[in-house]
This record gives structure tokens, C-alpha cells and sequence, in this order.
């Protein structure tokens, strides 16, 4: 059982490591931007400079942590994504924005005074030439370096312009109808949430959608041929009841129209005018 699940498990390719070829460009660059790289970045020479993130693929390497998250490659992190991200929704469901910035600062604030107080004071009491105590906290508020490095700002300032133009290039394609087949799944999704939207809160469709992508993906991997199989027999039924109903469509059709024919054939007709008339002969026919 244990060895059938965790090859159902393999089904899936694992996500390619942050460091391939796939995820980063021209190798060439990794020489003549050695230096520029160890000094914007405070990368080491030494390391591998081809996993920084200038020669990542901005788009690539989300879609692939994405992946590893829904497809529960790293099952402690993937718990640890979807357990706070549901934390987050209900305390934002329950408290605001502004309760929840003031109850941390609160917390933090008051736990520090605390460590600090008894610091401090225990500094005083076991000192034997009573020294003045000394800040616990002292290298960290003297720290020169910055706490927001722009570097760091600028790389994922970056990175989010880049998502955010392949998500827009993406969506263009699918309003202007590049892919027929995909643009009409799209019309369908976006009808369906439309629909609910208007019966359910966004926060509980939210929590449906983050479940699901973190359950259904792995759910279909695990038991990827017995759900093909129940698609394609579904389709094969739907196809036939779909065949079965256009030919009586047409049969319907073709029944009404003889039925209207003959109502006005007969209408201030005799019979053999009608008879004639569905005969498609002419009266001058008939006389002769």
C-alpha cells in the first residue's frame, strides 16, 4: 500500500531545482557579471553565482514553488502555506487590518519590555562591581546596515512587474480569443464565480478556492488513471446523449414542418387540392 502510494505520488515530474538551466539565463553571463553580481548583491565569489536571483526566470520560478506547494512536494511547507494562509482569512473575517497591526505591535512591544526589564535587572543584581546593565537589545539598534535594502526592493519590485505582465499577456489571450477552447473555459470559470458571487461571500469562495487548490491537483495526481478513465466514459455518455438528442431535434423539426404543410395545404382546399398540393402537382395537372 505504501509503495503504490508513493508511486502514484511519482506520477508527477518533481519540480526542476532553482538552479538548472531552466531556470536561468545565458551562461555566458555568469563571467562578465561575476563582479557587477558580488557587488550590488553581496554575493560571494565563491558561491554558486548562476542560483542569484538575476539569472532566474522571474515567472518560471514562481509557477514552480506554486507547484511544489499544491502538489505537497514539501508537505511541511505546504501545511504551513495553507494553514496560515486559512489563519489569515479568519482573522481578517473576524478583526481589521487595524486590530490585528495593533494587537502585534501591542505583543511585541510588551514582551520586549519584559526580556528587557529582567535583563537588565538581572544584570544589576549578579553584577559583582556594579557595572552599569547593558541593553540586550544593543547590537541591534546600533546596526548601521539598513533594515530595507534596496537592492532587495528592486529585485522583487521586478519580479512582480514581470508576473504581472505575463498575467496581463495571458489574459489578453483569452479575452481576445486566441485559443478558442481556452478562452470558452475561461467564460465558463469566470461565469460560474460571477454566479456564486453574488449568493457567497468573497471570503468563503476564497477559502473554497484555496482548498481546493491544494486538495484537487494532489487528489488527481495520486489517482491520475482512475480519473481519466471516469472522464472519458463520462464524455463518451455525454456525447452520445448529445447525439441522441440532436436527431430528435431534427426529427421533431422535420415532423412539425410535414404537420404545417398539410394544415395549409387543407386550409380552403378540398382534399385532392391538398393531396395534390403535398404531391407537389399543379392543379392544371390534375385536370388533365
Amino acid at each position: 500500500m505504501a509503495t503504490a502510494a508513493a508511486n502514484s505520488f511519482n506520477m508527477r515530474p518533481v519540480t526542476p531545482p532553482h538552479d538548472e538551466s531552466l531556470l536561468r539565463n545565458d551562461v555566458g553571463l555568469k563571467n562578465q557579471n561575476l563582479n557587477l553580481s558580488g557587488v550590488a548583491h553581496g554575493v560571494d565569489r565563491t558561491s554558486n553565482v548562476l542560483t542569484h536571483p538575476p539569472y532566474l526566470d522571474p515567472t518560471t520560478l514562481v509557477s514552480t514553488h506554486l507547484q511544489s506547494l499544491i502538489y505537497w512536494e514539501r508537505p511541511a511547507r505546504s501545511m504551513v502555506a495553507l494553514t496560515v494562509s486559512l489563519m489569515f482569512i479568519y482573522m481578517t473575517r473576524q478583526y481589521s487590518l487595524l486590530q490585528i497591526g495593533a494587537a502585534a505591535m501591542t505583543v511585541a512591544t510588551g514582551l520586549n519590555l519584559a526580556y528587557v526589564f529582567t535583563s537588565m535587572s538581572a544584570q544589576r543584581i549578579f553584577s559583582d562591581n556594579n557595572e552599569p546593565a547593558l541593553h540586550p537589545h544593543r547590537q541591534r539598534i546600533n546596526n548601521p546596515d539598513p533594515l530595507i535594502s534596496k537592492n532587495h526592493i528592486h529585485h522583487y519590485v521586478d519580479l512582480f512587474t514581470e508576473i504581472m505582465e505575463t498575467v496581463g499577456k495571458e489574459v489578453k489571450k483569452i479575452v481576445l480569443v486566441e485559443d478558442k477552447s481556452r478562452s470558452l473555459t475561461w467564460f465558463a470559470i469566470s461565469f460560474v464565480v460571477w454566479t456564486f458571487a453574488a449568493h457567497i461571500s468573497s471570503r468563503v469562495l476564497v477559502v473554497i478556492s484555496l482548498l481546493a487548490s491544494f486538495t484537487l491537483p494532489r487528489f488527481y495526481q495520486s489517482n491520475k488513471h482512475v480519473v481519466d478513465a471516469r472522464i472519458a466514459q463520462t464524455n463518451s455518455m455525454l456525447s452520445g446523449q448529445l447525439h441522441n438528442a440532436q436527431n430528435l431535434a431534427v426529427q421533431s423539426a422535420n415532423d412539425a414542418y410535414a404537420k404545417a404543410r398539410t394544415l395549409a395545404a387543407r386550409t380552403g382546399t378540398t382534399g385532392t387540392d391538398a393531396k395534390n398540393t403535398l404531391n407537389r402537382a399543379s392543379v392544371v395537372s390534375k385536370e388533365d
